[in-house]
């Protein structure tokens, strides 16, 4: 029951960080949060070895103080054993999009460390386990998110070719963690819990706060000039940071490097409609196309749309163009296709019906159709294609 609690404890961490992960969300691509826990897991043993060769370079010493131990000993090992399988995986892979990243997937790598060290200490009895399920769980996460923040910062700089923090920086982050660590349990340890405890929620209420911090600079969220322009020098095929970009030129009147965007992201994701559309019409905006080629232009690329969501459409592009000159008139070309398609639509179910009503009674006319015939094919096809039937047709 008490390793359920564990689980269950551990699992609702990992849905609240990976509620935070915006990057993965937006691009589509998978999550990294679950295989960086499944990594903590295997940093236990990190940890152990780290503690066997500390245990080996400090044959020497006679005696350490409980202070000296759970610090340098304790802390140490296992902060620098998470460290360790976190930034291996960071620097094989190319997971941390934003410095917001690393603070998540350190906390991930942390979860999986402190559940299987709860598992270890299953035999130490029912109610250390269930404290270890809650307090424990909490703290690993927590004292991660340190050094977490300062190798999210570092490795989103080194991705961005700035470096502009140190990884001396890093370790420094990692050993401050180790003496939250070491200081927590050693409060345990002097069976002082309720310092123990406090001094775990300090770190947890520092630790959200970073996140929310970084949450509300995230180029992904915060929509930051800077931000933005910073995270596309580190990923300049990300759809979204680009459609930002784009959206953030218009706002300033650059429409020349608003298109320069937004092809780059049309080319990223050639479904996007909406961002064909923004394309096209800044294009317009620019001259480099007329009136008259943008309007057939937007005609193909919205040819599979209906009604409703060319509505949708329409008031997508109104938000993004709001306040850009000649927005009446781009939107009126918006318009002007909702009105057509409305029209081809409704054709089309009058040559349904018309078709429907042909073959019902062939050879007996059809004054509710409108026409009357002794045969449907007797209509000559063009008139029953529903190319046909536009406004300049049957004006």
């Amino acid at each position: 029951m008490v390793l359920v609690i564990s689980v269950t404890v551990s699992f609702f961490w990992l849905w609240f960080i990976k509620r935070f992960e915006t990057s993965t969300r937006l691009t589509g691509k998978p999550s990294v949060i679950f295989s960086l826990f499944l990594c903590g897991i295997g940093s236990v043993f990190a940890a152990l070895f780290l503690a066997e060769l500390e245990e080996l370079l400090l044959s020497h010493v006679a005696f350490l103080s409980p202070l000296t131990y759970y610090v340098f000993y304790v802390g140490l090992c296992e902060e620098f054993g998470k460290f360790l399988v976190f930034y291996l995986a960071a620097s094989l892979t190319d997971m941390t999009k934003e410095p917001k990243d690393g603070l998540l997937q350190a906390a991930a790598v942390a979860l999986g460390f402190a559940i299987l060290e709860n598992i270890l200490y299953s035999d130490w009895g029912l109610g250390i386990l269930l404290l270890r399920s809650v307090m424990a769980t909490t703290g690993h996460m927590s004292f991660a998110v340190i050094w977490g923040y300062a190798a999210g910062l570092y490795l989103y700089s080194k991705r961005a070719g700035k470096n502009k923090y140190s990884f001396g920086m890093v370790i420094g982050a990692v050993c401050t963690a180790a003496v939250f660590h070491g200081l927590y349990d050693y409060f345990l340890g002097m069976d002082l819990k309720p310092i123990s405890f406090l001094l775990d929620a300090i770190v947890l209420s520092i630790s959200v706060y970073i996140l929310r911090s970084l949450k509300g600079r995230s180029p992904y969220e915060s929509g930051d000039k800077e931000a933005v322009a910073e995270a596309i020098e580190s990923n300049s095929n990300n759809f979204h940071l680009n459609r930002l970009a784009g959206v953030q030129a218009l706002k300033t009147r650059d429409f020349e490097t608003a298109a320069k965007y937004f092809k780059k992201a049309s080319t990223v994701n050639h479904r996007e409609i909406s961002t064909k559309v923004c394309l096209l019409f800044t294009e317009l905006l620019t001259g480099s196309v007329e009136e008259f080629e943008a309007y057939r232009t937007l005609d193909r690329i919205c040819s599979s749309i209906n009604v409703s969501n060319l509505n949708r459409l329409r008031a997508r592009i109104a938000e993004v163009f709001a306040g850009c000159p000649d927005e009446e008139r781009l939107l009126n070309l918006i318009d002007d296709l909702i009105d057509e398609t409305g029209y081809r639509e409704l054709l089309k179910e009058r040559i349904a019906q018309f078709d429907k009503y042909a073959n019902a009674i062939a050879g007996k006319g059809c004054a509710d159709s409108g026409f009357l015939i002794s045969d449907k094919n007797s209509l000559p096809m063009a008139y029953r294609h529903p190319s046909f039937y536009t406004k300049e047709n049957n004006e």
